[in-house]
């Protein structure tokens, strides 16, 4: 025979839908959490790569205007709607252009060229390390 006391302890020794669902819900919040905040870093490496790809590329064609004595020319997505600009380097070391903007995700950085030294700089510092 079964006293009063077992028949409660019986009744209380599992967990109720609801708080497995509780369970649940905070668990899938921290989840989503923490995919978002590591998810961001490839991101910003992304981007980081992105411009120095394009640093590079526009510091070989200066060398190339410089050794070769002729302009070279890079081209690339423009900003503020501009489908195409381009970045001239003369044989003088010298360069002009228009700014050069590199999308990824939602980020967006904004490069511009010195004009005495051909060099690509970033307009802002978020990416620059």
């Amino acid at each position: 025979m079964t006293s009063h006391s077992d028949k409660k302890r019986n009744r209380r020794s599992g967990f109720t839908l609801f708080e497995i669902m509780v369970v649940l819900v905070i668990l899938s919040a921290i989840l989503t959490i923490s995919m978002t905040t590591l998810t961001r870093p490839s991101d910003q490496l992304a981007m980081r790569q992105d411009i120095t790809v394009i640093r590079q590329e526009a510091a070989q064609l200066r060398s190339e205007a410089i050794s070769n004595g002729m302009e070279r020319i890079l081209s690339s997505k423009g900003c503020d709607g501009a489908q195409l600009v381009s970045v001239r380097f003369f044989p003088d070391g010298t360069a002009s252009g228009d700014d050069i903007c590199l999308e990824h995700g939602e980020d967006v950085v904004r490069l511009r060229v010195e004009r005495l030294t051909g060099r690509l700089v970033l307009i802002g510092d978020q990416f620059e390390h």
